[in-house]
C-alpha cells in the first residue's frame, strides 16, 4: 500500500481483489477435483454410484464459487446500513469516508437513502435519494501514526 494510509474504500478495494484471487483459486481447485473424479468414474476400480455422488457434489460447488465470483467482479457493489435510530450508522458512513459527510448526533439524524460510489478520479461527492445534486465531500488523506 502507499506510503500515506488509503481510505477505508480503497482498502474495500484492495481487499476485494484479495477475496477475488482466493475464489479464483478455490475454483481452480474445485475444476481439478471434479476432472479427477470423472476420470476416476470412467474406470471400474471405485462403485459408480459414490463417484456420481462426488461429481454432482463438486459440480454443485464449482456452480456457487462461480456465482460468488462473478459478484465480487462486479464495479459496484451494495452495502445496507440499517438498524435502530442513534445507533452509529452515520457515524460509520463518516468514518469510512473520513469526513463529516452525514449529520450524526442523538435523534434522527439521517432518514433517507444516501448512494456512495467510489471513483478512481480525485473528485468526491454524494448523491440523496431525492436529488441527483452532486454534494460535495472533502477527503483529507491522513498520516501513519
Amino acid at each position: 500500500m502507499d506510503d500515506v494510509d488509503p481510505s477505508p474504500l480503497r482498502r474495500f478495494v484492495v481487499a476485494k481483489r484479495s477475496i477475488t484471487s482466493i475464489f479464483d483459486q478455490l475454483l481452480d481447485f474445485v475444476k481439478d477435483g471434479s476432472a479427477f473424479v470423472d476420470e476416476a468414474w470412467r474406470g471400474d476400480d471405485l462403485g459408480q454410484v459414490a463417484v456420481e455422488e462426488q461429481s454432482l457434489e463438486l459440480q454443485s460447488c464449482a456452480t456457487k464459487l462461480w456465482t460468488i465470483r462473478e459478484v465480487l467482479l462486479r464495479r459496484h457493489m451494495k452495502v445496507a446500513f440499517f438498524g435502530r435510530t442513534s445507533n452509529g450508522k452515520s457515524t460509520v458512513i463518516n468514518a469510512m469516508l473520513r469526513d463529516r459527510v452525514l449529520p450524526s448526533g442523538i435523534g434522527h439524524t439521517t432518514n433517507c437513502f444516501l448512494r456512495v460510489e467510489g471513483t478512481d478520479g480525485d473528485e468526491a461527492y454524494l448523491t440523496t435519494e431525492a436529488s441527483n445534486e452532486r454534494r460535495s465531500v472533502s477527503v483529507r488523506p491522513t498520516q501513519r501514526p
